[in-house]
């Protein structure tokens, strides 16, 4: 090409590969000879026509010079970057020999690459600026016509691909002005892409069915669909982003408000439970409390025994972290003993984000450990892991990985603690479960920390807390705080464990989050002990340590909190009253003697007998 024709095509392409080659086409198939190129201006005109200044405008003239079917190319980019002979076929309406003939037109002139031999073959636009061009250069009337051609031959002709891909006829209703039925086919790809646990891609698919919703006039129809759609949304959002993400609350609450208009009960139920779950890990258990006690009397009112189960679970686990351990094992229990179809519990997976029969035995195996009860805790641990990887549910597998975590740490088994944390983490990470990796980064560190590796731990600790604070959950935090003085501590720290703690305690207070209430003051009177050496103030630490278990009945914490006052008097010469302490909580215990507490507390009752 001359020079002068080659600059103009630098000025106009811009830096964009594609417009060159596209002008560099034209020029060839315009026949035109180089020398009137370099005559015509500086290249400023073709055989007195503009040269065309967007890609649009350039595939247009490209289009009308091959003499072909230009509505079949901009048919063709209504259907996307991709797609089969057999659909473009479908949809056109020519004869086979005829659509032949324009397709190969598109192919010889690069504009498309086919796939294959036609009728089974497949075809591909060169580039996706090739395909905007087309579908850009088409009217208001003729896209719509398009794509509800497109849609209604999918829906009648290719049951498979409405079935797998029904994002794509989403897409097709809802450019067609279809609004209804776009919304509909918006949230069945939702719910297909959460049944595969793409919560992001759900949420996409949700959120575009909620966009196009605001076009529909109002009606108790409209309500349903937008009910049908806030349900899977909120759990998306809470698989992906945290149940006390910022985003989670609205959703449910709009849910609530709608539910209460057109819902079934399981759809109110559900909404009510939503609406629990994010206030109870943004740490609010006083709101969580009343909403807890809302849903079991709607649960009891309708008489149905499954979400009777799911309000006791609800009930259960706010008890749980209220450190009313005895009345949360009474109410988990039951939700075990009684509500157990795998089918079931599959059922509500969709409506609570986690599989019931996972969640009910996590919260039972704490509360059994601090009744009293670890190997019935670590047994029923293991149960609930096989059963969460059988399911093949990945957010309950996260969640079951976390728990794990969380009872292992309370017994003290840091190899098991960092090995499950790990897998949490790795399974989060694939998966995008922002929750559960901020929790099993903390929990790493924390098993990293009980095997005596306090270099590598404190950095997992404090960026887990950091992480899991970022998704707006609150709840354990007082537990996390725990673990992150007890590091400090260990470090030489001191201001920034007392910080640490404080903090913990402050929570504990401001929630009532008190289920970590006794660590935190067992570890402050650890704190005073490595500082000054402040005996009177670590006993006061410990006693309270000790009254606050008692009154909460966990025997888990005042086992551990008398070894340290025990430890404590020992130093002092109080011998006698150390063992008689430990005696006394020691035989309370009728199982768990392998596990590390039960060992130490043997090791110095043999010490001070």
């Amino acid at each position: 090409m001359p020079e002068a024709l080659v600059d103009q095509v630098y000025e106009r392409a811009g830096g964009v590969p594609l417009f060159v080659e596209e002008f560099t086409k034209m020029v060839q198939e315009s026949g035109v000879p180089d020398n009137e190129w370099a005559s015509s201006a500086s290249g400023q005109t073709l055989l007195g026509r503009e040269i065309p200044a967007t890609l649009q405008d350039l595939m247009m003239a490209r289009l009308d010079r091959m003499e072909g079917e230009r509505e079949l190319a901009q048919l063709a980019a209504t259907l996307g970057r991709e797609f089969t002979h057999e659909l473009l076929a479908a949809v056109a309406g020519l004869d086979e020999a005829t659509l032949e003939g324009e397709l190969a037109k598109l192919v010889q002139a690069e504009i498309l690459y086919a796939k294959g031999r036609p009728p089974r073959c497949s075809y591909i636009f060169k580039h996706a600026l090739l395909e905007d061009a087309l579908y850009n250069a088409l009217v208001k009337g003729k896209r719509q016509q398009f794509h509800r051609r497109i849609a209604e031959v999918l829906e009648e002709q290719f049951p498979q691909t409405a079935e797998t891909r029904p994002e794509l006829l989403a897409h097709h209703f809802s450019e067609a002005g279809l609004a209804e039925k776009g919304v509909g086919y918006w949230l069945k790809a939702g719910l297909r892409s959460r049944d595969r646990s793409a919560e992001v891609e759900a949420i996409g698919h949700l959120n575009r069915g909620l966009m196009l919703l605001e076009t529909l006039d109002a009606s108790p129809a409209r309500d349903v669909l937008e009910l049908d759609l806030l349900r899977p949304l909120g759990s998306a959002y809470m698989a992906s982003r945290g149940y006390g993400a910022p985003g989670v609350g609205p959703v449910f609450a709009r849910a609530c408000e709608l539910s209460e208009r057109v819902g079934q009960p399981v759809q109110v139920f559900a909404s009510m439970y939503g609406n629990w779950a994010f206030h109870f890990v943004r740490g609010d258990l006083w709101r969580s409390t009343d909403l807890a006690s809302e849903a079991l009397e709607f649960a009891r009112q309708h008489g149905d025994p499954e979400i009777i189960m799911e309000a006791l679970k609800m009930r259960g686990q706010t008890m749980l972290y209220r450190a009313d351990f005895a009345r949360a094992h009474d109410h988990v229990a039951m939700a075990v003993d009684q509500y157990d179809d795998p089918e079931r519990t599959k059922y509500w997976e969709a409506y609570t984000s986690q599989d019931p029969a996972v969640a009910n035995r996590c919260h039972l195996a704490v509360c059994l450990w601090h009744l009293g009860f670890p190997d019935q805790a670590l047994r029923i641990i293991v149960e609930m892991l096989r059963l969460a990887r059988a399911i093949g549910h990945p957010f309950s597998l996260a969640y079951a990985l976390h728990h794990a975590s969380w009872l292992n740490l309370g017994c003290r088994l840091g190899a098991e603690v960092t090995a499950t944390a790990e897998e949490q983490i790795v399974i989060s990470s694939e998966q995008g479960f922002s929750l559960w990796q901020a929790s099993g980064m903390f929990f790493k560190g924390a098993g990293l920390l009980q095997q005596g590796r306090l270099q590598e731990a404190l950095p997992l600790v404090l960026n887990g807390l950091h992480a899991f604070q970022a998704t707006g959950a609150e709840l354990m935090l007082t537990y996390q705080f725990s673990a992150l003085g007890e590091a400090y501590t260990k470090a030489g720290r001191f201001d920034d464990a007392r910080q640490a703690l404080d903090d913990g305690l402050a929570l504990a207070e401001k929630n009532d989050e008190c289920c970590y209430e006794v660590e935190l003051h067992r570890l402050l009177g650890e704190l005073h002990l490595a500082e000054k050496d402040d005996q009177a103030a670590a006993e006061q630490c410990f006693r309270t340590a000790i009254q606050t278990a008692r009154r909460q009945q966990s025997k888990a914490w005042e086992l551990r909190a008398t070894m340290s006052l025990a430890r404590l008097w020992l130093r002092q010469g109080r011998r006698d009253e150390a063992r008689d302490a430990l005696t006394a909580v020691y035989a309370t215990y009728t199982e768990g003697f392998t596990t590390p507490d039960l060992i130490d507390v043997r090791a110095l009752l043999e010490t001070l007998s």
